[in-house]
């Protein structure tokens, strides 16, 4: 399972595009040539990363957008089917405006994440109140859920 550990899967939002058109935007998206994408075929691909930067960004700094188009980026898993077209998780990013500075911690905004989703990553630059004007947290949230209104 560790050759699946920085892989993910692309699926693009309302517009089909062909495989080398999206790796050409991929790779200049993602500044990344380490990258190697396989169609699978039902609107889906592949794409396995060798640096794991650069599957970071790939799967984190989203939301990501090829010619007007959305398209998700999610993490492999095991169950993943092409023939399940509904997208059940999704990696998001929670913005907590107006979170006190004392609330700025490691523990806290880890606590508040989890309560929302799986933690895939904490912005620590807010954890170390450099940036004061809100927090940021990413998480997997499942769709199929109600999602947290409030907490």
């Amino acid at each position: 399972m560790k050759s699946w550990k920085k892989v993910v899967v692309v699926r693009m939002l309302g517009r089909y595009m062909g495989y080398k058109a999206l790796s050409a935007k991929l790779q200049a998206l993602w500044h990344s040539e380490d990258m190697k994408i396989l169609e699978l075929g039902n609107d889906f691909f592949l794409v396995r990363f060798t640096n794991e930067a650069h599957y970071c960004k790939a799967l984190m700094d989203g939301s990501w957008i090829i010619l007007g188009s959305y398209f998700l980026v999610q993490p492999w898993t095991p169950d993943f089917s092409i023939h399940k077209k509904d997208v059940n998780n999704v990696v998001v990013w929670i913005r907590l405006p107006g979170l006190p500075l004392h609330l700025y911690k490691k523990k806290v905004l880890r606590a508040i994440g989890d309560a929302v989703g799986n933690v895939v990553k904490v912005d620590y630059m807010t954890s170390d109140a450099l940036r004061g004007k809100y927090a940021t947290i990413a998480v997997t949230v499942n769709l199929n859920e109600p999602l947290l209104a409030k907490f």
